[in-house]
């Protein structure tokens, strides 16, 4: 993590952390380093000056003659690195691979009945729980690493074969130690698709949505920057990590009240710290993205050059390879 802070000299960085050579004192030639800037605060202090906490804003602006928005921008942009190494630092032993490979071998039917393409399933490693009748979703970090999967529940609890977890009947089931994971996870430690966006060099306008099936369906029609939060709202590491990307970004949450809000909130935060941001105007009432036509969200994001991706129904239907989406009869 390579750091400058204007008029300052940075000695080394530590986790959220700058030790720097303070300005103050010694004509800023000091031979230790007695600073410290908490990128994740804001904050600097001096433990030889012992002057105490002090916004960072003010050393950008009186010292390092930064104007305020300048300052502003800079401080927006080191709490955005400061995520970032934080979730790289995650204490976390990565899941081993063969973990989500049991359950890529069938693929789920409600989702190939739904119009999603093989080849997008297989792109976004999606597969089927045939034991728990549920939608298995990879879950990995901002550098790719397997951290579990989350299962989509097909069923509702008043189905035949439901199986409830913990006595509830969550959307979403986060599969923990019991099942061979080292750990729950938690969808929110990072964005659906970030480090397939991250390492892009595309330059077209970043897709923000709520989803796994919005994301995939955004995807089948041919836009390769898109993430997805995994819910709404979004949290605050999720804005950091959209920031760090520069964007410009499209904000396609779902069309509900709550998505709505979400949609609102998320473009206030990106708007001030990154290269444009607008909310995407559904053409019709529905409720998320992939219940649009391919053709509408085309026209919607003013895609032109799509990805062929088409869904194969007649040749799915004798794939030996796909589930059902309920239980076979016994």
């Amino acid at each position: 993590m390579r750091i400058t802070i204007p008029n300052v000299r940075v000695h080394h960085p530590t986790g959220n952390k700058l030790i720097c050579y303070c300005p103050f004192h010694k004509g800023g030639q000091e031979r230790s380093p007695s600073m410290e800037i908490q990128l994740d605060k804001s904050r600097w202090r001096c433990f030889t000056c012992a002057t105490g906490w002090k916004p960072l804003m003010s050393l950008l602006t009186e010292h390092g003659g930064l104007s305020r928005e300048e300052a502003r921008r800079k401080v927006d942009d080191l709490k955005a690195l400061a995520v970032q190494e934080q979730v790289k630092r995650v204490d976390r032993v990565p899941c081993p691979e063969y973990l989500l490979g049991q359950y890529l071998n069938r693929r789920p039917m409600n989702l190939i009945k739904a119009g999603f393409a093989r080849e997008i399933l297989d792109e976004m490693e999606v597969g089927w729980d045939g034991e728990r009748f549920r939608v298995v979703y990879p879950i990995r970090d901002v550098q790719g690493a397997l951290l579990g999967v989350v299962g989509g529940a097909v069923l509702s609890k008043d189905d035949d074969g439901y199986v409830a977890y913990y006595g509830n009947a969550p959307k979403y089931w986060a599969y923990g130690t019991h099942e061979g994971f080292p750990y729950q996870v938690n969808p929110k430690w990072s964005l659906w698709n970030y480090y397939r966006v991250a390492d892009s060099e595309d330059p077209s306008p970043i897709v923000v949505v709520e989803g796994f099936k919005a994301l995939m369906w955004v995807r089948m029609a041919g836009v390769r920057n898109v993430v997805a939060t995994c819910g709404a709202p979004v949290a605050g590491s999720q804005v950091e990590l959209l920031a760090g990307l520069r964007g410009p970004f499209l904000v396609f949450l779902d069309n509900d009240e709550t998505g709505k809000s979400a949609s609102r909130m998320l473009t206030a935060d990106l708007r001030r710290r990154t290269n444009g941001v607008r909310i995407v105007k559904y053409p019709r009432d529905v409720r998320q993205p992939d219940d649009l036509t391919i053709n509408e969200v085309r026209q919607t994001l003013g895609v032109s050059d799509a990805d062929d991706y088409q869904p194969r129904q007649d040749r799915d239907q004798e794939d030996p390879s796909l589930e059902t989406d309920r239980p076979r009869p016994v």
